[in-house]
């Protein structure tokens, strides 16, 4: 903390928004790679074994993304000066739609392959539009009325709408969607909403600090969500999916049908 005066500074800087979200995912794009030279992959069991090539490619891509996404809507558009244009401000909502258009395709993906279905992916894509729609609906909505806000409080009506949300999906849309004797599939699918709502809920918490109270180590505790949904998301559903404490337990279910 010597070199940065508050925790905004700190949160702010290139150290935490870019370089301290890419290392992990970058470190599981080489473990994934070695795995590949050593003729270790793809994968031959897990979770769901009508999802596992999907998973495993799935995982590389969004990695990839992962890595990606913090240099584009940092340096990129900093070195380009469009911050502040409707060009920035269409490059972060890219990479917002695409990191929530990965759970839905997780989600959707791994439970329609279960059931023997094709993957869904247009179902995913307009999921992923339903809480940008509502959150900046109703930001513009409350602007009009009460005048000009800060965007932190857009952030916290998207948060808690994507929070809502992913709660409903795990108690309502799960059991509806997955075969009750395929436990190995729901307990998984159970486990990424668990995931997401946690940084999901983490974030608003972190906002409330920030903007009603002021407090700066609001900043602070935001770091953890951030790692959550950047570093560590796919190198835990990635390993989550392909556990062999699972796999084995997906395997019997499979043979009990």
């Amino acid at each position: 903390m010597s070199e940065y005066a508050t925790w905004h500074a700190f949160y702010q800087s290139d150290l935490q928004a870019v370089w301290g979200l890419c290392v992990i995912p970058g470190l599981f794009l080489i473990y994934r790679g070695w795995l590949a030279i050593a003729g270790h992959g793809p994968q031959t069991q897990g979770v769901t074994p009508g999802a596992i090539r999907f998973v495993d490619r799935y995982a590389i891509l969004f990695a990839l993304l992962t890595v990606v996404d913090p240099f584009f809507t940092g340096p990129l558009v900093r070195w380009l000066a469009i911050g502040d244009t409707l060009s920035g401000s269409a490059i972060s909502f890219a990479f917002v739609y695409l990191g929530d258009f990965r759970v839905f395709l997780l989600l959707f993906g791994v439970a329609a392959l279960a059931a023997g279905h094709s993957l869904p992916l247009a179902r995913a894509a307009l999921w992923a539009l339903i809480v940008p729609l509502f959150a900046g609906t109703l930001f513009a909505l409350a602007q009009a009325i009460g005048g000009d806000l800060a965007v932190g409080w857009l952030w916290l009506v998207y948060e808690l709408s994507f929070l809502a949300l992913i709660l409903g999906i795990r108690a309502r849309w799960l059991p509806r969607n997955v075969a009750p004797q395929d436990r190995a599939t729901r307990n998984y699918l159970g486990f990424v909403c668990a995931y997401v709502a946690t940084y999901y809920a983490l974030w608003p918490l972190a906002d409330v600090l920030i903007l009603v109270g002021g407090f700066d180590a609001g900043w602070a505790l935001r770091v953890i969500p951030n790692q959550l949904y950047y570093a560590f998301f796919i190198p835990v559903i990635w390993l989550r999916f392909f556990s062999p404490r699972y796999a084995s337990t997906s395997e019997s279910t499979q043979h009990s049908r």
